[in-house]
């Protein structure tokens, strides 16, 4: 036999630790709203399934945003190894600091950031690593907009790493607006060595302390504009040893 539905305004869930749980309306938009102690302004079903329900997006968060990762490299080792510059995958990474070291071995990956995210790591291994995986290879990928930090002795903010005929960057490394702040005494903003193109503009470099560098080696192309405070690196290439696979 049928029932009639079960009308009430809200619907308030009592946990034994006092908080509260509440599903109601918001009536801005009659979206279905789902407020917790995480979220005391609430967040709607409408947001949760946005940007959620466009393929090949993902989004990180902090814990209880309603983001599908709360860390960037569980994102990243989620990219298809069918990711390419034509089928690209964009992970949109919320406002947050973010720990490293993060690998970077995917093709076709977008990083975006959304307000000002942090990605800083005291480990002597960089906090972005780029480099070939076991059967995938970064041909072509964006970082865009980040603050990337590492505390470390002598340790590096981005290291992108290829070998002889790797193609690594074949079809593009880009940084835009990023900042690399190199922390520790001797440490490096950038480390790029055997790779094909990488092109870096905007973002500053100035926080970095006094003793940083940035060493760039055995690049088939290699472009940096709108960078503020690079003032000390090393650039070399040479025809024999070590090159990529577009020479």
């Amino acid at each position: 036999m049928p029932q009639d539905p079960l009308k009430v305004d809200a619907i308030q869930i009592e946990e034994a630790s006092g908080a509260t749980l509440t599903i109601d309306r918001d009536s801005s938009d009659d979206s279905l709203r789902f407020i917790d102690g995480p979220n005391p302004s609430g967040i709607n079903l409408s947001d949760l399934s946005g940007l959620r329900s466009i393929g090949n997006v993902t989004v990180v968060g902090s814990s209880g945003s309603g983001a599908e990762f709360t860390d960037i490299q569980a994102a990243l080792d989620a990219v298809p190894a069918t990711a390419s510059m034509l089928a690209p995958e964009v992970i949109l990474v919320c406002t947050g600091t973010y720990t490293g070291p993060i690998s970077w071995t995917k093709d076709g990956v977008v990083l975006a950031a959304l307000g000002r995210v942090v990605l800083t790591s005291s480990s002597t291994a960089a906090t972005l690593d780029i480099q070939a995986g076991a059967t995938t290879t970064p041909r072509f990928g964006v970082i865009h907009g980040f603050t990337i930090q590492n505390t470390g002795v002598g340790g590096t903010c981005v290291r992108a790493t290829g070998s002889s005929a790797s193609t690594l960057g074949a079809d593009g490394i880009t940084i835009l607006n990023t900042d690399l702040e190199a922390l520790g005494v001797g440490g490096f903003q950038l480390q790029a060595t055997a790779m094909n193109q990488l092109l870096l503009r905007g973002g500053s470099w100035g926080n970095s302390v006094g003793t940083s560098s940035f060493s760039v080696s055995q690049l088939a192309d290699f472009r940096m504009s709108h960078v503020k405070g690079a003032y000390a690196g090393l650039l070399e290439y040479s025809n024999t040893g070590t090159i990529p696979s577009d020479s």
